[in-house]
């Protein structure tokens, strides 16, 4: 394990000084982040060497995330860098949230399940497996271990959407076990169109099911007819939906800086889906 961590040190240094060698600048720049908010800003001239590199790192936004003031000695440039080099509990935790992505796509969600529950086990820090991991337990049905999974993170819901999807797919599953039959719900909307109660518990009982467009398509018809219904609820719960059903972005490899010092700026590209890229243009249409 010590060994991974220090090629993973080594690989972040290189990647800094082979950043300082194209762009011939000593600081990293978001230049794309900043000229979107017009606050794009010169390099100060500096020779600090590699601690004034990463000193100068930035989120996409472009606020400083980290850093320091002029040249200091290797020890602390190492400790400083150790805050954000993955420990070896943190890649072998990654490594199993990525055994298990492969195993979920080969058709062994049990398999899946087991290694999601070890990763959060190594690393409860790891959101992205521990997502991976209520949402397997979600489509399953056992509603009552997503809930203890999930709780760590429950607090998280304002900050992630992928977690506040979650949350809500939870909810779906609780009022699912105590809603009224689909019959009774569906002649109660029959009655009456605007019986938004009724409409919103039909669409829990398809969310929970993992009947997602059928979910959406009664909750389109709530936003259609009361956009602000419930404290916008139907709309919240539509969005969730469709995170819930968006392709995962691809997650940086075991080896890769941690945290905010993304010094590799991998993209986050996901291919299109036209079943979702549907539904957003009909709640759009139905806002707008």
């Amino acid at each position: 394990r010590g060994d991974l961590r220090l090629d993973a040190l080594g690989r972040l240094v290189v990647d800094v000084v082979a950043r300082r060698a194209r762009h011939g600048i000593e600081g990293f720049h978001e230049r794309d982040a900043g000229r979107e908010h017009g606050r794009e800003r010169a390099a100060p001239a500096r020779d600090g060497g590699l601690a004034d590199h990463v000193a100068e790192d930035r989120q996409p936004q472009g606020q400083p995330i980290d850093g320091f003031v002029g040249a200091l000695p290797e020890s602390q440039i190492r400790a400083f860098l150790d805050k954000h080099v993955p420990t070896a509990d943190e890649q072998e935790a990654q490594a199993e949230a990525e055994e298990a992505e492969a195993l979920i796509a080969d058709g062994d969600p049990e398999t899946a399940l087991a290694k999601l529950q070890q990763a959060v086990a190594i690393d409860p820090g790891n959101d992205d497996a521990r997502y991976d991991y209520v949402k397997l337990l979600l489509e399953r049905g056992a509603l009552a271990q997503a809930e203890s999974a999930f709780e760590p993170v429950a607090k998280k819901t304002m900050l992630d959407a992928r977690l506040d999807a979650l949350a809500h797919w939870i909810a779906a599953q609780r009022k699912a076990g105590s809603a009224r039959s689909p019959e009774d719900l569906a002649a109660a909307i029959g009655a009456n169109k605007r019986d938004f109660e009724a409409r919103f518990e039909l669409a829990q009982i398809q969310f929970a099911a993992g009947r997602f467009t059928a979910a959406m398509d009664d909750l389109l018809e709530i936003v259609m007819r009361d956009k602000a219904w419930s404290s916008d609820l139907a709309r919240k719960t539509y969005v969730a939906i469709l995170a819930v059903m968006a392709k995962p972005a691809p997650k940086p490899a075991a080896g890769e800086a941690k945290g905010a010092l993304e010094v590799t700026g991998k993209a986050a590209a996901v291919s299109a889906d036209p079943v979702l890229d549907q539904y957003r243009r009909k709640l759009s249409m139905a806002l707008f």
